[in-house]
């Protein structure tokens, strides 16, 4: 423990006033960075990069076209 604090230049009170205000200004706040909300259309096309989703995808759509809706409901459900 004392290896670390001396690493760190503190002490076992922590930090000064003016030491932690030097270490703001050069390091900055200590913050994680804010991420942007994903668009449904990003959320959609993301699922659609797996080769098994796309091929139930597929599946949905024939059974679709071919007018089987219970496979329909079934494949979207899964």
């Amino acid at each position: 423990m004392k290896r670390l604090i001396e690493q760190l230049s503190s002490n076992q009170n922590g930090l000064s006033e003016e030491e932690a205000r030097k270490r703001l200004q050069k390091l900055g706040e200590n913050k994680l960075p804010e991420k942007g909300k994903k668009s449904l259309f990003k959320l959609i096309f993301k699922q659609f990069k797996d080769f098994l989703v796309l091929i139930l995808a597929i599946a949905a759509v024939i059974s679709y076209l071919t007018g089987s809706m219970v496979d329909v409901y079934v494949i979207i459900g899964v």
